[in-house]
């Protein structure tokens, strides 16, 4: 049996959901451990089942402990990282492709698995596990008007990459006022009439830096809804994304044949290497 771990945001949670469907899908025995968000409630919790209807099996306490070094405590923390069990498996940090998750009979998976070499094999199963529920009228509505155009995506999050000294050490001043304006140039340069929509959790600082001829500002995907931004995001022709799984997700989901997504080349500061763009993205330094 294997255990995958959830934690953190809709977009880790739709990539660790993504190696777990492709171990299903490779005839192995897999469940999800959700009970992190026990004590974590980040962005806005688990949200699986409710962003897209899916009901996934479940681990239990037991099960977890029995293949796991589940952090419930100090003591507990400490004594899986001095004498860690066999079975525990820790992603590589700088998210390289590991085919050991697929060799490993029996283990508990901590990490974020960030490259789409798990699950690209079964694009076509997770686009449909993928499939937006709960979407308002408001927004399906805009979805057929970014169809309409040749609409990109522009996701600036700033937020805690700001905000976080945590986040801000790992993420922040990556996808800056530079970055945003060399792939707005690359977008002018190379798509016709390009429409631009801001998606952001500061939608004040866009207005005053982005230098973009008459915009579309999305503004009124909030708090548990947020994730109707994705959604949108997923439905125009070209991205332009963030240093942000939500909005790797956003290019991810979206299926025109022709699109083009610009992001950043370098996707953390801590770490070298990383492998999250996938090939045929335009990587920007």
């Amino acid at each position: 049996m294997k255990i995958i771990q959830l934690k953190g945001g809709l977009g880790n949670q739709m990539f660790q959901y993504a190696l777990y469907k492709s171990l299903k899908k490779r005839g192995q025995e897999v469940l999800l451990d959700i009970s992190w968000y026990l004590k974590n409630n980040a962005h806005n919790g688990y949200e699986l089942e409710w962003v897209f209807g899916l009901s996934p099996e479940y681990a239990s306490i037991r099960q977890c402990f029995k293949l796991g070094d589940i952090p419930i405590n100090l003591i507990y923390n400490v004594k899986r990282k001095v004498f860690p069990k066999k079975t525990h498996f820790f992603e590589k940090s700088n998210f390289n492709y590991d085919n050991n998750v697929f060799e490993v009979t029996n283990g508990y998976f901590e990490g974020y698995w960030q490259n789409e070499n798990y699950f690209k094999n079964f694009r076509s199963e997770i686009l449909n596990d993928f499939s937006f529920k709960n979407i308002d009228k408001r927004n399906a509505e805009f979805s057929e008007y970014l169809k309409s155009i040749n609409s990109v995506s522009v996701h600036v999050r700033r937020g805690d990459y700001v905000t976080n000294q945590k986040a801000l050490n790992v993420h922040g001043n990556i996808c800056n006022l530079e970055y945003y304006n060399k792939a707005i140039n690359l977008a002018n340069n190379n798509l016709k009439n390009p429409k631009f929509v801001i998606f952001s959790d500061d939608i004040t600082w866009c207005k005053s830096n982005l230098g973009i001829d008459d915009p579309v500002y999305v503004d009124w995907n909030t708090g548990p809804y947020s994730y109707q931004d994705m959604y949108l995001m997923s439905n125009c022709k070209n991205n332009i994304i963030a240093n942000s799984s939500f909005s790797w997700w956003g290019a991810w989901l979206n299926q025109n044949t022709e699109k083009k997504v610009f992001s950043p080349k370098k996707w953390v500061n801590d770490r070298n290497n990383v492998n999250i763009v996938p090939n045929g993205w335009i990587k920007i330094k």
